[in-house]
């Protein structure tokens, strides 16, 4: 029997919930309750088979306390970003005894600034007072979480067929935001007319305006709207080559472990990044920039990239990440003192 059950909390969207691999690599040895909080919750599981169901939160609560009667340590994998800080901590006092373990994905105060700031780092403070274990994406987050546990993050993508692609096609598979380096890639634009630049993902409201501004200025540049994670395999093999424009030396960007960097090197392939901390954890499987000029000497005049470094790539999975967290788990004191419990 195995000893743990998992209930995955989580404030997006299916269509658009990164934390889906996790949870589809713990189903395959575990029972995974996902549970997205919204007014009403809505409840998929155990199995990935199972219909999602709407209930209100007593009967989610009901839910938690049925299923904790067979022993079986309960870990609750908090991934609700800032959103329901309180509504976390009053579920923890509510269910019963397990293993709560906070989701630090990314540092969740970067999009916020004033009084919005302060109260998502007063939610961040209640998130982790209520937690037993933090869990962070990116290895530097121990500079704002210590005794954090590095997960770190993955993609299930693997390697993709590219026939035909035209390689002066260059993806930039992004959350566009303050992240965004706007004027770094209005001038590799300039610089680089050879190389076609196609922008895919979802637009903040405070940048819509600079993005189309950029493509206004620029026939070289292409926005096509946001994607979902089922969109992605044959999204990623239309191109060969990627690019990360992110903001360089800037705390909204200090600790990133970027999802597309894993979802293109697993699916082949080469991918370029400004010089943010993220890109040096992946080695030499990255071209690393620092502005148009260095981006520029990358390629030949008829926009073929000049060096590959994708054959440094080590792909990691949800699966690997799914071990990890379960070796966190087992080696945690608090799991012992459960099953002593038991």
């Amino acid at each position: 029997m195995s000893e743990f059950r998992f209930f995955v909390f989580t404030c997006r969207k299916p269509e658009v919930d990164f934390r889906l691999g996790l949870v589809a690599a713990l189903r395959a040895d575990f029972e995974v309750w996902y549970i997205q909080l919204k007014k009403i919750p809505v409840v998929t599981g155990p199995h990935a088979r199972d219909t999602a169901r709407s209930m209100p939160f007593i009967r989610l609560l009901g839910l938690l306390r049925k299923q904790a009667r067979d022993g079986k340590i309960p870990v609750y994998f908090n991934s609700t970003n800032t959103i329901y800080p309180y509504v976390t901590a009053l579920l923890r006092l509510a269910a019963p005894r397990g293993v709560w373990c906070l989701d630090m994905h990314d540092d969740l105060q970067y999009p916020h600034e004033g009084v919005r700031r302060v109260r998502r780092w007063l939610a961040i403070r209640v998130m982790y007072r209520c937690s037993d274990l933090t869990l962070i994406a990116a290895p530097n987050l121990t500079e704002l979480f210590p005794g954090a546990k590095h997960l770190g993050n993955a993609a299930e993508v693997g390697l993709l067929p590219r026939p035909g692609v035209d390689r002066r096609d260059i993806l930039i598979l992004s959350s566009i935001d303050r992240r965004f380096d706007f004027e770094l890639l209005s001038r590799i634009l300039a610089v680089c007319p050879q190389l076609r630049f196609q922008i895919h993902g979802q637009v903040a409201a405070s940048v819509r305006a600079q993005l189309d501004e950029l493509v206004a200025a620029h026939a070289n540049v292409r926005y096509h709207g946001p994607y979902t994670s089922v969109d992605l395999p044959g999204l990623l093999a239309r191109y060969a080559v990627s690019f990360a424009p992110y903001v360089q030396a800037a705390r909204q960007t200090r600790y990133l472990d970027p999802l597309r960097f894993h979802h293109c090197l697993n699916s082949g392939m080469e991918v370029i990044s400004t010089d943010i901390p993220a890109a040096h954890w992946h080695g030499n499987a990255l071209h690393i920039i620092h502005d148009e000029r260095e981006f520029a000497a990358l390629f030949t005049p008829s926009g073929e990239l000049r060096n590959s470094r994708q054959g440094n790539h080590a792909a990691v999975t949800w699966s690997q990440r799914a071990g990890r967290l379960i070796d966190i788990l087992r080696s945690d004191p608090r799991v012992q003192r459960l099953r002593d419990r038991v």
